[in-house]
Parts: structure tokens; sequence; C-alpha cells
């Protein structure tokens, strides 16, 4: 047998501290680029802010949410003789109860901030019996004028009802026709969905801007209570895409407009 010379022995021992040194710095190259590369990946989402009464009084709040995703929240703060009630962006925001958490409210985040309240009121005070009606959250009105005999209006109204249901009062009415009503009771959702409309389409700043257009040959018009306040913006004074925000809100009531809807007569 041959003996292997220490030289030899040598070479053999520093091509393999070579190759060892070469894997890990290749191993550390890519580790990092993936690492960055995540990185680089949820920095792209963009998220929008909540805009909390008081973050504190909310357990499992965040400052940012990303776009349709699911907000959960607990809000424990509760008094025996207070009553409580929540608003997301001034529109009423249904909530619901539980044992160990308190009131859990729950909403899917738009593409834009919003605006959470917590609206309590003191139930121990009196107050004398009133007769109340139904309170008007939101009102679409569409009437195409200016045509020769085809001028006509269709207007939707959403009143308060109960816990889980709203009023739509339509009204239809065209040339020298009779106007006519008919009444649906229908989810409470079409709420929340219409301000989530009114939230992505910013309705609340259309007063204020300078850049607005107005629309030809109709007028379209949009009412809704903005906490203890209404909003009201109309066609002849809008931004480019004002035509688009009307026209989403119509055809979300319209698309209640169902006969399993119609309210029973009395």
């Amino acid at each position: 047998m041959t003996a292997i010379g220490s030289s030899h022995i040598k070479k053999i021992c520093k091509s393999i501290l070579i190759c060892l040194l070469g894997g890990m710095i290749m191993f550390g190259f890519f580790g990092c680029k993936d690492k960055n590369k995540d990185q680089s990946e949820d920095s792209t989402v963009t998220k929008y802010k909540v805009n909390y009464d008081n973050k504190s009084w909310y357990e499992n709040a965040k400052d940012e949410y990303a776009a349709d995703e699911e907000v959960e929240l607990y809000y424990s703060i509760i008094a025996t003789d207070t009553d409580y009630s929540f608003t997301l962006d001034g529109g009423p925001l249904n909530y619901s109860y539980d044992d160990d958490k308190g009131f859990v409210i729950r909403f899917t985040m738009p593409e834009h901030d919003v605006t959470l309240k917590c609206i309590s009121k003191n139930s121990m005070v009196y107050e004398p019996p009133t007769e109340q009606e139904d309170v008007l959250l939101i009102d679409s009105y569409h009437a195409i004028v200016g045509t020769d005999g085809g001028d006509g209006y269709d207007e939707i109204s959403v009143y308060t009802n109960d816990q889980d249901t709203v009023r739509l009062n339509v009204y239809h009415q065209q040339g020298d026709g009779a106007e006519v009503e008919t009444v649906y009771l229908v989810p409470y959702e079409v709420v929340d969905k219409c301000y989530e409309i009114i939230g992505k389409y910013k309705l609340r700043e259309w007063k204020t801007r300078q850049d607005t257009v107005s629309l030809d040959g109709a007028l379209m018009v949009c009412k809704f209570k903005d906490d203890d306040l209404y909003v009201r913006v109309s066609s002849e004074k809008m931004p480019e895409d004002g035509e688009a925000a009307f026209t989403e809100i119509e055809n979300l009531l319209k698309c209640y407009v169902k006969d399993e809807y119609l309210a029973q007569d009395e």
C-alpha cells in the first residue's frame, strides 16, 4: 500500500473546507433573498385605518386592516343602567353579545379609512313617552327630466324598523300617472352595504369639493343619516365619478325589491 503524503492530505482538507465555506455562503445568500422577498410582498398590502373614539375601549383592536379583512372587536365596558349602540362611518352597525366577551362587533374592512364610535345613553333617566316615527336612514332619488312625455321618478327610502330588518318605501311615478308606493321589509344588511358605498365614493366630502360637474337630463339625489345630522348630495354638484355612486346605491336597493320581502298589510 502506498502511503499518502502529508502535503496531499492538506490539499484534500483544503478542498473540503472550500466546498463547505462556499455552500454556507450560497445558503446565506438565497436565505436572505427569500426573506427580503417575503418582506417586499408584505409591504405591498395596503392597509386602512380605523379611527376609534377610544381604542382602549375595544379588545382585539388594531390600528389598520387590509381591505376585505374581517374585523372582530369586543366591547366589555358595560354598565347595567346604560344602553349602547355603535356606528361605522356614521351609519348604524349591528353587533351581538357574548357572556364572556361583552358586545361583539364585526364588519368587513372597506377600501378606505373608517370611523368607529360607541354611543351610550343612560337608560335610568326618565323620558316622557312620545310617538316616534321610524327614522330615515337613506334615501335614493332618480328623476328623468326634459323628455317628451317620459318624465318620471323612482325613489327608495330606507327607514328603521327593528333590530333585524329595515323598511323600504319604494315610490314610482311616470309621465302624468299617479305615484305608486310599495313597502318592503328587508334584511338590515342593506344599510351596512349602502354606507360602504357612501364611504367608497366619499360622499361626505362632496359639499366642499371644487372639481364638480352637473348631470344633464336627470336628477339623482342621495340623502343619508350621518350621526345626528343628514347629508344630501345631488347630481347638480358631483365629482366626475358621481353618477357611478348614485347608480351603485340605487341598484343595491333595487336588489332587495322582491316579492319575498313585501310587507304584509296589518
